[in-house]
């Protein structure tokens, strides 16, 4: 008669507990995950006091938030564009509208319909920078301005921060896509698997074993 197998061994809920328990996997901390940022001041309006923008979650959910995120540059900005803007549709929150870069039109951008928009860029090889600014279309005033220096290969990770940090600030709620889980991974037939413990990001279908 079959044993069945445990779903977990000791040593690997241990590992599962080690990895939940650490800060950076979750994203809570910035800087224990190799990744820096640093405040950018406003280069057109005054910034706007906080929660000056603000709307409620139960708002969003019957009237979604116009907000325009142009592309952040060729090549990896396109990318971290991407994401960002993956992540906030995904919410069923915002309305992601198209955009030209630079500093923003904001008489555009009101006739467009946006509440808000992010103006940034990304540059570098091996250590990438990436800016982001967060603009209130309505009083053309800064409400978030950050620079993100990270490795290259975290690319995915200052695209989730960033954001949570557009979540937060015009929602007022914590954002959670800069969030990694982790899970045992079994292959191969029952009683010959190969088990290994893997890490993903909150959107990505690829582990890192």
């Amino acid at each position: 008669m079959p044993v069945d197998m445990p779903l977990l061994t000791d040593d690997q809920a241990q590992s599962l507990s080690t990895l939940f328990s650490r800060r950076s996997l979750l994203g809570a901390s910035i800087a224990a995950g190799g990744l820096l940022a640093t405040p950018l001041g406003a280069f057109a309006q005054a910034a706007s006091a906080p929660g000056e923008a603000e709307i409620t979650v139960d708002q969003a959910r019957t009237a979604p938030i116009p907000i325009a995120i142009p592309s952040f540059g060729p090549g990896l900005g396109e990318q971290i564009t991407g994401v960002v803007s993956a992540d906030l549709e995904a919410t069923g929150l915002f309305t992601i509208l198209p955009g030209a870069g630079g500093t923003p039109d904001f008489a555009a951008l009101k006739a467009q319909g946006a509440r808000a928009v992010v103006t940034g860029s990304a540059a570098g090889s091996s250590s990438t920078r990436v800016e982001m600014r967060l603009w209130n279309v309505l009083t053309g005033a800064q409400i978030q301005g950050t620079a993100y220096t990270a490795s290259a290969a975290n690319w995915r990770r200052i695209a989730h921060t960033i954001a949570d940090v557009i979540y937060e600030r015009m929602l007022g709620e914590k954002g959670y896509f800069d969030t990694r889980l982790a899970y045992i991974a079994r292959t191969g037939p029952r009683h010959h698997q190969i088990t290994r413990l893997a890490v993903m990001d909150q959107d990505a279908p690829i582990a890192i074993f």
